[in-house]
Formats: C-alpha cells, sequence, structure tokens
C-alpha cells in the first residue's frame, strides 16, 4: 500500500515546474534568485498529469516540462528560509520596522514596479503583496541577531488580517483559504503566489525532506 501511493499518477494545478528541485547547486541558476517573479507569478497555471513520488513530482503530460521549461531549483538558502517558516510552530506577528512597501499597492501595481526594478520591499509569503508584517518568534539554532529576525514568514496587511482573525495563526488554513479565493478567477496569479503551499505541512517542500 505505501508503496502504491508513492508512485500514483494525479493531475495537479501549479505554476511551477515539476519536479521542484530543492538544495540545488550552483546558486547562480536557483529560480528564484535569478528570477524575483518565479516565487510570486511563476511560469503560468497549468493541469499537468504528474507522478506522484517520495523525491516530488514527475510531469507526464500537459505541464511546463513539456513546454521544455527546466525543473523549477531552489538554492540550499532559499530552501532553508522555507524550512525555517514550516517548522515554526506558533508564529509571533508584528508590524516590520524595516522593508515594508505600500500598504494600499495591490499586487498587479507592486509586480509592474518590481519588473521596472522599484520594488525595495519585502514580499508577502502568501500573495503578490508588499510585506508589512513579519513573525518575531525567536528561532533556535541561530546566533543572537539572526534568532531575533524571527522564522522569516513575511504578510502584507491583508494576510496578516486574515491569519489573526480567521484562521487564529493556522499558516496552512490561511493557505488554503486563499487558494480557494483565487480558484477559476481570471486574475488568480494576482491572488496567491506561485509557490505559497510550498510553506503548508502536506507542501511539495516537506513531503520531500526525507530525501533533502
Amino acid at each position: 500500500m505505501e508503496q502504491a501511493a508513492s508512485t500514483e499518477l494525479k493531475t495537479i494545478t501549479t505554476r511551477l515546474s515539476h519536479p521542484i528541485l530543492f538544495n540545488h547547486e550552483p546558486v547562480e541558476s536557483c529560480s528564484w534568485c535569478t528570477n524575483p517573479l518565479h516565487g510570486l507569478l511563476g511560469l503560468g497555471t497549468v493541469r499537468p498529469l504528474v507522478r506522484d513520488t517520495p523525491s516530488g513530482y514527475i510531469e507526464l503530460s500537459g505541464g511546463h516540462a513539456a513546454e521544455g521549461y527546466l525543473p523549477s531549483r531552489m538554492c540550499v538558502t532559499c530552501t532553508l528560509d522555507r524550512f525555517r517558516i514550516v517548522g515554526c510552530e506558533d508564529h509571533e506577528i508584528h508590524r516590520l520596522e524595516e522593508g515594508v512597501g505600500p500598504s494600499m499597492l495591490d499586487a498587479e501595481d507592486a509586480i509592474e514596479l518590481s519588473m521596472a526594478g522599484q520594488a525595495d520591499w519585502e514580499w508577502c509569503c502568501i500573495c503578490p503583496c508588499p510585506a508589512a508584517y513579519g513573525c518575531k518568534r525567536p528561532m533556535d539554532g541561530l546566533d543572537d541577531e539572526e534568532a531575533e529576525i524571527g522564522c522569516g514568514l513575511r504578510l502584507c496587511e491583508s494576510c496578516a488580517e486574515t491569519m489573526r482573525r480567521e484562521c487564529k495563526g493556522d499558516l496552512d488554513m490561511l493557505v488554503a483559504m486563499k487558494m480557494s479565493e483565487a480558484e477559476g478567477r481570471e486574475e488568480h496569479e494576482f491572488m496567491i503566489r506561485a509557490d505559497a503551499d510550498l510553506l503548508t505541512r502536506n507542501g511539495e517542500l516537506l513531503r520531500q525532506a526525507a530525501f533533502l
């Protein structure tokens, strides 16, 4: 039963190219580092048939691999940054003092400014909007300066409010809610990041963790 589940065929909805290669080297080929919009917008929405294996989804047809794209590649630093967020058990959300973008700037305008090289802010980890809040929970295993930064979770005004009021601090619930709101909407790519589900407990990052 376990082996059968690990090679299940399924159709997924994604904007990334699979399999996602975590802890990828060299850093110069990291899809997130070389293209800041990769994690925000991805490559466009597709619904590929994939083989679900312990080391990730393997595209069989209908995905970005069939269009000639290489797998989405995430360097060691970007991978560890997300592991810290997923591993934080109780986010302590506070307003950021630095790196805050215009609070009333919507996602589409923020993306346009980013493409023009005018985005000097941190991004929300859930949607493509400027971050205004962050988790300040001290992290074990880091030096004092790094520990004060928190786990690295960044949220815009809207996501922070939704997480506090409706999700009671549950990041998985926030991602699921945002994905549900965006599903089927023409403007869905401006409502949730292409890589948001990597931060969930059932996301591909944790599913591959034993093989990294």
